[in-house]
């Protein structure tokens, strides 16, 4: 929770957003570690392996990551239009944005991760 934090205060630095990256990568971070909870298998991880799409499949990358940048998403957009009635904008920016980041991040996978076998 604290890389998040500081991640986030730095994005806020720079972009003069007054605190609204902090909140949502904080609130990204605490829901987290529940999240991984829920979906961990019930023999656990291989810890020799690193998770990616690679070596976890699509079907793991997508029930891990698409919640979470939901989440964000969620948070970010609802504190940016806090105050507003512009429901159906906030909910377009929010699946256009979150289907751009986990599109984005499915290409990234694939081009740097490389598949490792466990030992």
């Amino acid at each position: 929770m604290l890389i998040s934090f500081i991640l986030g205060i730095s994005i806020d630095i720079f972009y003069d957003s007054l605190g609204m990256h902090t909140a949502s990568m904080v609130a990204l971070a605490f829901a987290r570690n529940a999240w991984i909870r829920i979906i961990i298998p019930t023999g656990g991880y291989d810890e020799n392996v690193q998770p990616s799409i690679l070596n976890m499949g699509i079907g793991w990358f997508f029930t891990y990551s698409l919640p979470l940048i939901l989440l964000h998403h969620v948070i970010f957009f609802y504190i940016d239009y806090l105050g507003t009635d512009l429901y159906l904008p906030m909910v377009n920016r929010i699946l256009s944005s979150a289907s751009f980041v986990w599109i984005l991040g499915i290409m990234v996978q694939m081009l740097f991760y490389k598949r490792k076998r466990g030992i």
